[in-house]
């Protein structure tokens, strides 16, 4: 699922021109250029605690070893019961924005000039909580606002 998210996000970042355009998605997954913009996991349990424990355990996959695999939170089928968040970000950091402009094997994927005007941004992640069913999931958080503009409405208290 995060690998998912990752390339549902340089998607994105193609459409916006943030990510030069003539690299294959398989290339630009393998590199690791996602990380760049989006250095959290997708997700993690919720229980006892906000960040609950249980995401790798010995009966799951082990946690992998690349760059913005490594810190995943969760590994692990998806059963009937767990709560979880989903919450995928685009970040402009620019301490890692320019470690990847500094580095020759994957600087040709970024347009510096674009991504160096959102440094002031910092960037966006909405969070979902959901409960997975029997059937699929159950959003508990799928009717808070998710526009612009109902967002700036809540926050005018309209």
């Amino acid at each position: 699922m995060h690998l998912l998210a990752e390339k549902i996000i340089l998607e994105g970042l193609i459409e916006l021109r943030l990510i030069n355009k003539g690299f294959t998605m398989s290339y630009m997954l393998d590199q690791r250029v996602c990380t760049y913009f989006f250095p959290c996991g997708l997700g993690h349990l919720v229980g006892l605690e906000v960040h609950d424990l249980g995401g790798y355990l010995s009966f799951t996959l082990p946690r992998q070893d690349k760059l913005g695999l490594k810190h995943l939170r969760f590994a692990r089928d998806l059963e009937e019961g767990y709560f979880i968040t989903v919450e995928p970000g685009i970040y402009f950091i620019p301490f890692l924005l320019e470690r990847a402009f500094n580095d020759d094997k994957i600087n040709k994927y970024f347009n510096k000039e674009v991504i160096k005007t959102y440094y002031d941004f910092g960037g966006v992640r909405i969070e979902d909580d959901v409960i997975i069913t029997k059937y699929g999931c159950k959003n508990l958080t799928g009717n808070l606002p998710r526009t612009i503009e109902d967002i700036e409405k809540l926050m005018r208290g309209n």
